[in-house]
């Protein structure tokens, strides 16, 4: 049988941040949301009830905010590399998808980049 992998998803995440390529876009805040789906094995964490064996979304939510609220990027391309650096960080996440999406730029609409690491 071939092994698949189980997703813990984040999404709707909204947090203030001072990216982009234009000096207004780093000098004033900015709405950034960001979703974040990891894959893991969550079978164990079905089986034992144990937060040991599951990722923490606590601190994967830290770590988003961190990025996000951390040192400007020009790219949210960057943003949500380093957002993915971080997440496969964690303990058992094999693989990650990271959406941003800047919420302020236009008055409608909103321009973001997916991305998937391994």
């Amino acid at each position: 049988m071939e092994r698949t992998l189980d997703k813990i998803e984040m999404h709707g995440m909204v947090f203030l941040g001072r990216h982009g390529v234009k000096a207004e876009e780093r000098n004033k805040p900015q709405r950034f949301r960001v979703d974040v789906d990891m894959y893991l094995d969550l079978s164990h964490a079905g089986e034992s009830d144990a937060m040991a064996d599951t990722a923490n979304y606590s601190l994967a939510r830290k770590k988003v905010q961190a990025v996000i609220e951390g040192e400007s990027c020009y790219l949210i391309e960057r943003l949500a590399n380093l957002i993915a650096d971080e997440i496969l960080s964690l303990c058992a996440v094999e693989a990650v998808i990271v959406g941003i999406w800047k919420l302020d730029v236009w008055p409608e609409g909103y321009p973001g980049v997916v991305i998937t690491r391994c």
